[in-house]
């Protein structure tokens, strides 16, 4: 009769042990036999030991970023473009930025000129036979009609003279208009029109933004209108476009409600002496709503919700064993992804971060990461 070694268990036993290093946190670390049981695998977790630490309670908003200064300039009188700054250039406040043709308006100007020097000399002749006529209207030489007929031409003659001056102004002022000038120093960044090409009063010429400081404006919705004031702290953080998060205070706060989407205007000002900021970016912001010292804070995806309301699984020694234990808890604030503790647990607790979803009551469990709860250095 043949008989058969028996079958070697070191093999299986080997391959339990390659798999228990390659889980991650909420799988089953491998069974074990002891006298043929069977003994319930523990489920590897990562934890937080509770630690009391200062919280911010903030409110996250989607906002974008303007130029504090920018300005499309409109050409204020008619005539043709005779000359403009290019793209990109950049002017002082009240620099020339684009001339129309002032040659009609420059001749305009000189014959009005012309007219308040004929008006200034009529006038003093008027004044002067005024003057030499007053004695002979008291000696009776002339009448009192004809000395009336001279006070009406000195009457005539300075209402000459005032509205030849008010023609001079007028036709400087249109002179003037053919310069359209920088209100501030900053960029040329549009042309709404070319050189050579003809414009009419009030039509859009060039646009320039002053870049230097820019405003972040962002709609607040209004159950938060209580809790905002110029000076609260500001995170902005930019997304895509590889940018390092600034910090800045409010400046502005609405004082209206706006009825298309309940929510008012928030504005921070941020400065770009870089000038790597650019109007328009869209932009992530927190506003730094209230600060809670001495908080519990956990990972808001820790708490597990039911029936009976918001739990999580604590972890306590057991038989020897680190074994899960179902709490419940009771919130306070939640901002940011996380969410303060306000009953329920104590400072020193450990609780279930990831894996949680995996554990039921009184299962053993293989703290894989330990969290310290306390929030890392900037």
């Amino acid at each position: 009769m043949i008989t058969r070694p028996a079958r070697s268990l070191l093999p299986s036993l080997s391959l339990l042990a390659c798999a228990a290093g390659c889980e991650p946190a909420g799988a089953r670390a491998p069974t074990t036999l002891d006298a043929g049981a069977r003994i319930a695998p523990a489920v590897r977790v990562e934890t937080q030991v509770l630690a009391a630490r200062d919280f911010e309670e903030r409110i996250e908003l989607s906002g974008s970023l303007e130029a504090k200064q920018d300005a499309t300039l409109s050409a204020q009188s008619a005539g043709t473009v005779t000359s403009l700054l290019e793209l990109g250039d950049h002017v002082a406040a009240g620099a020339l930025i684009a001339q129309l043709d002032a040659a009609v308006l420059k001749a305009n100007l000189d014959q009005a000129k012309a007219m308040v020097q004929a008006s200034e000399a009529a006038l003093a002749l008027a004044k002067d036979n005024h003057h030499r006529q007053q004695p002979l209207l008291e000696k009776k030489v002339i009448s009192p009609l004809e000395f009336e007929n001279i006070r009406a031409q000195l009457l005539r003659s300075e209402a000459d003279l005032a509205q030849a001056k008010a023609n001079e102004a007028r036709a400087r002022k249109q002179l003037v208009d053919t310069r359209i000038v920088a209100p501030f120093a900053g960029r040329v960044e549009h042309h709404f029109i070319k050189t050579g090409e003809q414009v009419s009063p009030g039509a859009p010429v060039v646009r320039i933004t002053n870049a230097r400081v820019l405003t972040v404006k962002a709609g607040v919705p209004e159950r938060y209108a209580a809790d905002l004031a110029p000076g609260a702290e500001a995170r902005v953080s930019f997304g895509a476009y590889g940018l390092e998060p600034r910090t800045g205070r409010v400046g502005f706060v609405g004082g209206a409600i706006d009825p298309k989407n309940r929510t008012f205007t928030v504005e921070i000002e941020l400065e770009n002496e870089d000038g790597r900021l650019k109007p328009e970016m869209l932009v992530k912001l927190l506003l730094v709503r209230a600060k809670h010292e001495n908080a519990l804070v956990l990972p808001l995806s820790a708490v597990l919700y039911d029936d009976t309301g918001a739990t999580v699984f604590a972890i306590e020694k057991a038989d020897g064993m680190a074994r899960a234990v179902r709490k419940p808890v009771r919130l306070a604030v939640d901002s940011d992804k996380e969410v303060v503790i306000a009953g329920g647990l104590q400072a020193g607790d450990e609780v279930v971060v990831l894996g949680q979803s995996q554990l039921n009551p009184g299962d053993a469990v293989e703290v894989v990461t330990r969290h310290s709860g306390r929030p890392e250095a900037p």
